[in-house]
């Protein structure tokens, strides 16, 4: 993620209507250090002429006094002290709020440093990416034969589903990431090239940001002085169940006129509660029903394009940080087929980037890599309301400005998409997945 979308501080503004806040002491230092290492110079070298009094004996341009020194060393650490103070008792009234605000996560918040295994990551991806390959381009019933379930069993704008699984919307709350120009995602070209609008829809664009978080949902139980419990305290029941919050969140765009769907960051249930819990394992039965991101998508798919379902075209997942996925892309770029006179490119290149036709097994890795997945589950699993649709290419590229690569597939209906897929020439056992 850029660091513009999280460390940005943020002030209330009557005129915009918006409000965000300093989220933490961090935020609060981007102001304050300045100021101090300022003063620091001040002090070993004596202040401005229009800053100091008339009576005192040094003059700008002349060192400081030891008295002056002294004096303006108490007043930086007397400063010091007060910010840690009310920098700290501001985040405390905060976070106590009856209507509890939302922490940002850090880029690399939720990455857990560890060397990748490529050739077990590209084999594993590889299977997946095919397999829903085939379940993409062939009839809902013999889908069935490569993913399980070939039926989403959500369907529909998902209002009720998210309430009754604990998870609360925020409306327009991160639509800044849907803002794809200079000052979020830098993709001016791509966008011009692909015909498609940059902005928000809160600024009056075409690109629509929907955000969920599974924690505060309107559902926790709460105690009788109705405040909030900590998070790790909250509860809600589905049924005779009793679930806890996992703090997992999901932030997905739609262009309905682009026929585009971004998948933008999100942080699984799975993940949220191996990060929260502090248990050594999670079983699916203690997770939200509704957990996938291709779910996700599909309900906020359906609340601004319901005339127009089968109108998929583009599906891009952005500013991608998953160490696997990284490893992937750079595989595939290092080993997929050159085509007469094509040099391989030096790593992820700028906008038009590389496009890999998806008879490449490095296309169909990408595919079955951390951050394709969705885009397959999201097209085989809705086929019943889709149609036949299946990616016939996918991209990789960066932004004008910043090194997190993208990927988008190219969806079209599958019998085109078919003439371009041609079956593989690696002879491997499905059941190798």
């Amino acid at each position: 993620m850029n660091i513009k979308f999280t460390q940005r501080a943020t002030f209330l503004s009557s005129f915009q209507g918006r409000f965000i806040m300093l989220n933490s002491v961090d935020d609060w230092q981007k102001i304050f250090l300045p100021l101090t290492f300022l003063c620091s110079g001040y002090v070993q070298y004596g202040l401005p002429d229009s800053l100091q009094s008339t009576g005192g004996a040094a003059v700008g341009g002349r060192r400081a006094s030891r008295n002056q020194k002294t004096n303006m060393l108490v007043w930086v650490v007397s400063v010091s002290v007060l910010f840690w103070v009310v920098s700290n008792s501001v985040l405390s009234v905060s976070a106590s709020t009856a209507v509890p605000h939302h922490h940002i996560p850090q880029p690399f918040q939720h990455l857990n440093r560890r060397a990748v295994d490529v050739s077990a990551e590209w084999e594993k991806a590889w299977c997946k990416g095919s397999k829903l390959l085939q379940a993409m381009i062939r009839s809902e019933a013999e889908a069935a034969a490569y993913v399980t379930p070939v039926r989403s069993p959500w369907d529909g704008d998902l209002v009720q589903q998210f309430r009754r699984w604990g998870y609360r919307e925020l409306e327009d709350y991160r639509s800044e990431l849907c803002d794809f120009g200079p000052d979020q995602h830098n993709l001016q070209r791509a966008f011009s090239e692909l015909g498609i609008g940059i902005a928000s829809s809160v600024d009056g664009g075409p690109n629509h940001c929907f955000y969920v978080e599974h924690k505060y949902g309107p559902t926790v139980q709460r105690p009788p002085d109705g405040q909030w419990p900590e998070l790790d305290q909250q509860y809600y029941m589905v049924g005779e169940k009793r679930y806890r919050e996992t703090q997992a969140y999901s932030t997905i765009g739609i262009n309905p006129s682009a026929g585009a769907v971004y998948f933008l960051n999100r942080l699984s249930p799975t993940q949220a509660a191996l990060e929260n819990w502090g248990n050594p394992e999670v079983r699916k039965a203690w997770l939200p029903a509704l957990a996938s991101s291709s779910d996700h998508a599909w309900g906020f798919w359906n609340r601004v394009n319901t005339a127009n379902l089968a109108g998929i075209r583009k599906i891009f997942s952005c500013m991608i940080t998953n160490e696997v996925t990284l490893a992937l892309i750079t595989e595939a770029l290092r080993s997929y087929p050159l085509s007469p006179g094509e040099e391989r490119p030096n790593g992820v290149q700028k906008w038009p980037g590389t496009t890999l036709p998806m008879r490449y097994d490095a296309a169909q890795a990408l595919l079955g890599s951390p951050n394709g997945l969705g885009v397959g589950y999201f097209l085989a699993q809705h086929k019943h309301r889709l149609g036949n649709k299946a990616v016939e290419k996918v991209t990789v590229f960066r932004p004008d400005k910043g090194m997190m690569p993208y990927l988008l597939f190219w969806v079209e209906d599958a019998p085109l998409a078919t003439r371009d897929i041609a079956a593989s020439k690696r002879r491997k056992t499905w059941a190798r997945l």
